[in-house]
């Protein structure tokens, strides 16, 4: 999305301002306490339902600002806090490559080591190594399971059996495709090599070197205090978000946590707490940029090295305005002015039981994963775990990232495809197409 924009069509009253960014070589980054005002101020907007979760920022140790909004349970009313545990999605990743790199520190497994070394059981094992795991250039699926098949809590063996019922994407070592599944299979490398728990590996090797101690990964029936619920927004409330056990995200996004928590282990991992495998593997030239999005749960974890920035945001209602948020901080801090943002008004359609029919069905989402679209009522559709609003028979609003998507038809007028639109995830460009799969029932 370009800085300003404005999207309009019939049916939908929907004005976007994305920051408005006045960049000057003379920008002069303002001090601690002015940055937090600024930071307040451009949220202020946001405040009252655009954003569910805890925003922190800080410089080096110091935390200049970390506050709350919106209820970790909206059915009981339970205000969000600085200490409710939250799913951190794909920030799992970087806390599994700690896991494996300390491993092999200790000359407990090599990266080059062949998958079926340890799980000798996956069909696929003795053809991709560790390391290929970690890069995501194995090939397995990046969702090992159906939707309908994610209720249920689920261990890191069920996971080797879901994986052997699938074939692989590409030859291991062929390409890079990114895969949660892949880390489903590295997580069951990281206990067989142990003989532990990815749960109980992430104490020893993550949690515990920095006093981090909301960092869980755990499943649906396992107690965990507080935590927040997955929502959906639907522009002038929220609903529930689908009823999934994300531990079939085992070692890719499994984990619960809190930005304070998150914040102690990017610490750790600049000051070389992890070791230097850890350090080598996850630092950049820039610093971290850690995020991850999964079942309404959205979340990012940055750090700029220049100025030794980091800003965090973790929340249970995936929306556009979460990086709007994340775009705006950074350029706040390095002096530069940004008009606070206005979350957009949308008015949806309702279209007709016909029109829902042609509409409904699954699509092909990458990486070996389908989603459903499925209408909630004539104005609602769910696709996935997104929140789509009709503007037209064909023209839908992302709430999740404030785009426009369209279901594209071919020559014989049957839909085709889902084509995103620029959104707040980018600058201006496309997003994904997800084209219709045939043969299977709406």
């Amino acid at each position: 999305m370009t800085t300003r924009a404005v999207w309009a069509t019939a049916g939908l009253a929907c004005a976007l301002v994305a920051p408005a960014i006045v960049r000057s070589q003379d920008a002069t980054p303002p001090d601690d306490a002015t940055l937090a005002r600024r930071i307040e101020a451009y949220v202020a907007p946001f405040a009252s339902h655009d954003l569910s979760g805890t925003l922190l920022v800080a410089r080096g140790s110091h935390i200049l600002l970390e506050r709350s909004f919106g209820y970790a349970n909206y059915e009981l009313n339970v205000p969000f806090a600085p200490n409710t545990p939250t799913n951190i999605a794909s920030i799992t990743k970087p806390l599994t490559n700690i896991i494996t790199a300390r491993l092999a520190e200790e000359k407990r497994l090599s990266v080059n080591d062949t998958v079926s070394k340890w799980v000798p059981e996956y069909v696929h094992g003795s053809r991709m190594t560790v390391t290929q795991l970690l890069n995501h250039e194995a090939g397995v699926p990046h969702r090992l399971l159906a939707d309908d098949a994610q209720g249920e809590p689920r261990t890191t063996a069920d996971m080797v059996r879901a994986a052997n019922a699938l074939p692989l994407l590409f030859e291991p070592g062929a390409k890079s495709e990114y895969s949660s599944g892949g880390y489903a299979i590295l997580a069951a490398v990281l206990e067989r090599t142990t003989g532990k728990t990815y749960d109980e590996l992430l104490q020893e090797y993550v949690a515990r070197p920095v006093g981090a101690g909301t960092i869980r990964s755990v499943n649906r029936r396992d107690m965990l205090a507080g935590r927040a619920s997955s929502m959906m927004s639907t522009g002038a409330g929220m609903l529930n978000g689908p009823l999934h056990d994300l531990s079939f995200l085992v070692g890719g996004g499994s984990v619960y946590s809190t930005p304070r928590d998150i914040l102690a282990v990017m610490h750790g991992v600049i000051a070389g707490t992890y070791g230097a495998g850890a350090r080598t593997e996850l630092m950049r030239d820039s610093g971290l940029e850690w995020s991850g999005v999964t079942n309404g749960f959205r979340a990012f974890a940055d750090f700029r090295k220049r100025d030794s920035l980091f800003v965090l945001f973790f929340g249970n209602a995936h929306t556009g305005a979460i990086d709007l948020v994340r775009r705006a901080v950074l350029h706040l801090a390095a002096g530069e002015a940004a008009a606070p943002a206005r979350a957009p008004s949308v008015t949806p359609a309702s279209l007709s039981a016909a029109v829902q029919a042609r509409l409904e069905g699954w699509y092909d989402t990458g990486g070996g994963a389908r989603s459903r679209a499925a209408f909630l009522s004539p104005s609602m559709l769910l696709f996935g775990d997104r929140i789509l609003l009709p503007v037209n028979d064909s023209t839908f609003f992302s709430l999740a990232d404030y785009a426009p998507v369209t279901f594209t038809a071919g020559p014989s007028g049957l839909v085709e495809a889902i084509q995103w639109g620029p959104g707040t995830w980018g600058e201006g460009e496309m997003g994904p197409r997800f084209v219709r799969l045939k043969n299977m029932a709406r």
